[in-house]
């Protein structure tokens, strides 16, 4: 083989390992996103919806709720004890004083960067739900909660599914 030769098949082995790396890549993105999108949602199902309006919230919205959760380093533990221990903080946010310093915690989160407004409520209360969840010796108590919040989900989800199919089918 000539020197050309091994140049063009060195050429060649190069780009097909920059792209196997860019294929990497756009897989590891591909999976964050679909973590935070989870996330997100369960920050909603949580009791989120209270504070933003969720039918306008594009996708792009709830991955950033998402990120916040994932930023408090909640993806550590099971789903429903994510869900259980947001909730409780959701509860305890009925409180002014409690929400107010739920919007503290998470604007002080980041030395360098302002939160807005119910990202830093929505930061604040997952760093809350991670100390529950780090200091309570009851995370069976935690997982029923969110477990019975996933039901109740299912629940209202398979009735508005019904109710659309017995709309289809009168007609």
């Amino acid at each position: 083989m000539s020197v050309s030769n091994n140049l063009l098949a060195l050429k060649k082995r190069l780009s097909q390992l920059e792209n196997k790396i860019e294929l990497e890549k756009s897989r590891a993105r591909f999976k964050d996103t679909k973590q935070k999108r989870s996330f997100g949602k369960i920050m909603i199902l949580a009791g989120a919806g209270k504070y933003i309006d969720v039918k306008s919230m594009s996708d792009r919205d709830i991955i950033m709720v998402g990120a916040l959760v994932v930023t408090a380093n909640l993806p550590a533990y099971k789903i429903s004890h994510i869900l259980g221990a947001l909730s409780l903080i959701f509860e305890k946010c009925n409180d002014q004083s409690f929400k107010e310093a739920c919007e503290i915690k998470g604007g002080q989160f980041y030395d360098d960067k302002k939160l807005e407004d119910p990202h830093s409520l929505f930061l604040g209360v997952s760093l809350y739900a991670k100390e529950i969840l780090t200091s309570t010796n009851d995370l069976e108590k935690i997982h029923e909660i969110g477990n019975s919040i996933f039901e109740k989900s299912k629940a209202i989800k398979k009735a508005k599914y019904l109710e659309y199919k017995m709309k289809n089918m009168v007609k």
